[in-house]
């Protein structure tokens, strides 16, 4: 059974073991890697939004010359084994930390739906709005009686929301910040706001 994959991959009887550990350790690091990326990403634009994502990656382009620099001056005077394992140690334990700094933090929302959304009966949200003023800006905020599934909202005025589409559920509001156009006053924003979700999509005029 091993002797295709060791004629496949040109590996010699005694490469077996060390090839297949050698391809775990890279498919975790990898995986890992990848899941680690998706997470920063969410978790910058969720917090910063996306138009300081350009200068984040820009932090990360320059700290990485600066740790490979460092990386290259340890694998100098150290065997590969032990730099190995210091790396995996290091990259554990800055988990762990970042882990313990941000504490429980906030649950996020999403939803799996495994059937077409036209299969399903929505109930009326019953979505409230409230728009205020603060010093980042004009912000609504949305909250619903019933999960509402890909709320939008849509202003009069020239600009964007820093975030949309976003899932409400019962006692868990969502705050949006509107971005206005160059020279526009976004205080008459709650004039004309426009909140649709997927219900009224489904929903007779009836209802």
């Amino acid at each position: 059974m091993l002797r295709p994959i060791q004629r496949l991959l040109d590996l010699r009887p005694s490469e077996l073991e060390r090839g297949v550990l050698l391809f775990a350790y890279l498919f975790l690091v990898i995986s890992g890697f990848v899941v680690a990326k998706a997470v920063r990403d969410a978790l910058f634009l969720d917090q910063f939004g996306a138009l300081l994502l350009p200068y984040a990656d820009i932090a990360v382009a320059a700290s990485v010359g600066l740790w490979v620099s460092v990386y290259l001056r340890i694998a100098s005077r150290t065997s590969i084994r032990d730099l190995q394992v210091g790396s995996l140690v290091f990259f554990a334990v800055n988990c762990l930390v970042f882990w313990w700094l941000t504490g429980p933090g906030e649950a996020g929302c999403d939803h799996f739906a495994p059937r077409a959304y036209k299969h399903y009966r929505f109930e009326p949200p019953a979505i409230e709005m409230a728009v205020r003023q603060e010093a980042s800006g004009t912000v609504v905020t949305l909250s619903a009686q019933k999960p509402a599934l890909f709320v939008m909202l849509e202003a009069q005025l020239p600009g964007r929301f820093e975030d949309n589409a976003v899932d409400l559920m019962p006692g868990k509001p969502v705050s949006l910040r509107f971005l206005p156009a160059d020279g526009i006053d976004a205080a008459a924003l709650g004039e004309g706001l426009v909140v649709r979700s997927l219900h009224g999509s489904y929903a007779s005029p009836a209802t």
